[in-house]
């Protein structure tokens, strides 16, 4: 009988002392664990339902939150601040503006080439009508143009669509300065 409760005793501790945490992952993904460390690029822990077995890493960039045990919450999304948002949308407007001017010129020079190879093409096949290899030169030249044309409508439009849609978040993205005289100071308020 003395075995028994020892026994139960035992596992009754073990268990105890393995506390459950829930590491939600950005995926939405869920791991039941036991949080060992967390580090500066990754949480280390151990699979509730194998203690014994290997220590598992999770990315922190990765992860959204961490429930332990007692309740308390760890959050690991960084939120902006307004001017850090404004600041984000103002880059990428211009990075997404250079795209756009850079698809604009590679498909100008996709379709000049096609231009110059066409009149080429036209001035030596009536020279020499029965030259294959040099059609063949030519089909190339065409094809390597009509990569120029698309690819750099491509960077184009997806440049023109980023630019847009940046900058109507960042003509949401209000601040307005309320000055009150019944309070001392100024009070921000803006709008996402």
């Amino acid at each position: 009988m003395k075995k028994y409760l020892i026994l139960i005793g035992i596992l009754s501790f073990y268990t105890f002392s393995f506390s459950q945490d829930i590491i939600h992952l950005k995926s939405g993904k869920e791991t039941k664990a036991k949080v060992l460390k967390i580090g500066v690029k990754e949480i280390t822990f151990k699979r509730y339902d194998f203690p014994d077995g290997p220590d598992y890493a999770v990315l922190k960039k990765e992860t959204e939150y961490i429930l332990y045990e007692n309740g308390r919450k760890e959050s690991f999304i960084k939120t902006m601040t307004t001017p850090e948002y404004k600041a984000l949308c103002e880059r990428k407007v211009k990075h997404y503006y250079k795209q756009q001017k850079i698809g604009m010129a590679i498909a100008g020079v996709g379709l000049a080439g096609a231009a110059i190879i066409g009149i080429n093409n036209y001035n030596y096949s009536i020279n020499h009508p029965y030259d294959y290899e040099q059609q063949i030169l030519y089909d190339f030249g065409y094809t390597m143009c009509f990569g120029a044309i698309v690819g750099g409508t491509v960077l184009y439009l997806t440049g023109r669509h980023k630019v847009k849609q940046y900058s109507e978040k960042l003509s949401k993205l209000i601040v307005n300065v309320n000055y009150s005289r019944n309070i001392k100071g100024i009070t921000l308020v803006y709008r996402l």
